[in-house]
């Protein structure tokens, strides 16, 4: 995830004499996530907000909109990154996948929460999420933990009470989502439901929702996840 290496990682393999390797990973990353972005580049456009060319380039070939790139991202996914509303429309409305998942988990929605790749703030994006959603993308409970619905936590948790606990494909749970929300409602629900607050996390061993509220310095919620069991040596 570093500047010099996020989308050129594969170049980097080249370099250093695996041309090979490289033919075999672009072939890998085909058959996963999509047939790689050609020279035209709807990728580039989707992350200038360049929403007429976006339109141009699908009407040429509506193929276009499964293409990704060497870390899995489609050009939704980039349109989402620059907050271009107008090039998410034109895309969706060509045949984006609303929940394609690049190589780390993240689907475009996930985007619009959590951010590109920065796994330590948020990078909201309220307008699109709900656009997405409406679009037919999948409402999860760490999406509604996060953004503080309760009323969809509370259905999604009636419908599998499991899922309080569960770690989603991004590597995040919806506890700690529910602490950066600064819903103590939802958080109190979730550790109701036998969410762990110990759980480890993506880039984290454990304790993930303790350390954001701390973070926050959001004391009463700190009191609650301690009164279930968080451990604070973690």
């Amino acid at each position: 995830y570093h500047d010099e290496n996020y989308l050129g990682w594969l170049g980097v393999v080249r370099e250093r004499g695996h041309g090979a390797v490289v033919e075999a990973l672009q072939d890998a990353i085909a058959l996963r996530y999509g047939p790689l972005v050609d020279a035209d580049d709807l990728h580039q456009a989707a992350r200038d907000g360049d929403t007429e060319r976006v339109q141009a380039l699908v009407d040429q070939d509506p193929e276009r909109v499964k293409h990704a790139d060497a870390i899995g991202c489609t050009a939704l996914h980039w349109a989402v990154e620059g907050n271009h509303l107008g090039s998410v429309r034109a895309l969706v409305e060509a045949g984006a996948r609303v929940d394609a998942r690049r190589g780390d988990g993240r689907t475009p929605a996930l985007v619009a929460v959590f951010g590109f790749h920065r796994y330590w703030r948020r990078e909201d994006k309220p307008e699109i999420l709900r656009y997405l959603l409406d679009a037919g993308a999948e409402y999860t409970l760490l999406i509604a933990a996060a953004i503080g619905d309760a009323e969809r936590v509370n259905e999604l948790l009636r419908a599998d009470p499991t899922s309080a606990h569960a770690l989603d494909p991004v590597g995040r749970r919806p506890l700690s989502g529910a602490v950066e929300s600064g819903n103590a409602a939802i958080v109190r629900r979730l550790l109701t439901s036998h969410a762990d607050p110990n759980a480890r996390e993506l880039l984290c061993g454990g304790g993930l929702a303790l350390r954001t509220a701390c973070v926050a310095g959001a004391t009463d919620m700190v009191e609650l996840l301690l009164d279930y069991g968080a451990n604070p040596e973690l």
